[in-house]
Formats: structure tokens, sequence, C-alpha cells
């Protein structure tokens, strides 16, 4: 009889550390107000490192246009031609980290950076990142479907940033 209440007595206590554990799982970080309620904002070009400059052949704006053209056409913010009374600055990077190295030769993953800064404080509030697919050996020119991988890594940093920014609820008004 003392080994099956110990046993009961057991599997209760592992019953409601599961649960304990599940309700922790679940609870998760607020997004920083600025962004939730930001209406207006500066997209500003933060460049790209010196491998995808060398790749890009020094035009090293085509992810900044992309971003933009996505960012114009949802329509869910006033983009402002400068900061100064931009509730957010979204500040787009391009850039290709080294992921491992075989026998002297580097392989890279590029990808795209989104910071999101307060205007006002110059804080940086968020950072999501997207990678590009980097099978082609001209990552970032108009060869090899590159300019299609380059704007599928846009979609999908600008579906990150929508899921995060976005209420349900629709656009901020205006």
């Amino acid at each position: 009889m003392f080994t099956a209440m110990t046993t009961a007595s057991r599997a209760l206590v592992c019953v409601v550390l599961i649960g304990v554990i599940q309700v922790r799982a679940q609870q998760v970080a607020p997004v920083p107000a600025p962004i939730l309620n930001a209406k207006k904002v500066f997209i500003a070009n933060a460049g790209a490192d010196a491998l995808i400059s060398a790749l890009d052949k020094g035009k090293g704006d085509k992810h900044y246009n992309l971003f933009y053209a996505a960012i114009k056409d949802w329509g869910y913010y006033k983009l402002l031609d400068s900061p100064s009374d931009a509730d957010l600055v979204l500040e787009i990077y391009a850039s290709s980290p080294v992921t491992s190295v075989s026998n002297g030769a580097a392989r890279i993953q590029p990808q795209l950076q989104l910071s999101i800064l307060d205007a006002k404080s110059h804080f940086l509030l968020w950072r999501l990142t997207e990678s590009v697919d980097a099978t082609s050996p001209k990552l970032f020119g108009g060869v090899g479907g590159a300019d299609s991988k380059l704007a599928d890594a846009t979609d999908g940093l600008v579906r990150k940033f929508k899921l995060l920014a976005a209420p349900s609820t629709g656009p901020p008004s205006k």
C-alpha cells in the first residue's frame, strides 16, 4: 500500500510539474510598445558587408530597394524621407557570415538583417534575420535566379516583421 501511495504521489507531482512547465512555455515576452504603436517609419539602408558588396559589384542597394518596395506595398505605415519625425527606423543590412571552413574553403550564408530602432531614443528594439539561398554562385546578380532568391529572402523578412509589428486588428490610424 505504501508503494502504491508513493507511486501515486510521484505521478501527481509529475503531472503538476508538467502543468507548470507548459504554462511557463506558453508565456511570451512582450513586443516593445514602440513597435506596436508606430505609425510612421523611416527605412535606412545600412548597406552590405565587403563580401556582398564585392559579389554585387558595388551595387549594394538591391536589398534596400526590394525591402522598401515591400513595406510601401504593405501600406501599413506612412513612409518618411527623414528619421526626424518617424516613430521607428527600419535599418536593412545584407551580410555574408562564414558558417564553416573546410580544406581552406569558406562557406558563407548570405542573409538580410532588419534592425528596428526607436527613432527618438535610437535604441535597438528588435532584430530580424532571414537567410538568402546560397546555392547560386551569383547571389546578388541577375544570373541564375539570384534576384528571385533575394526577393524570396526579402519576402520572408517582411513576413516576420508583419507578424511582429501588426496586431490582427489592422493598420494604425494615420
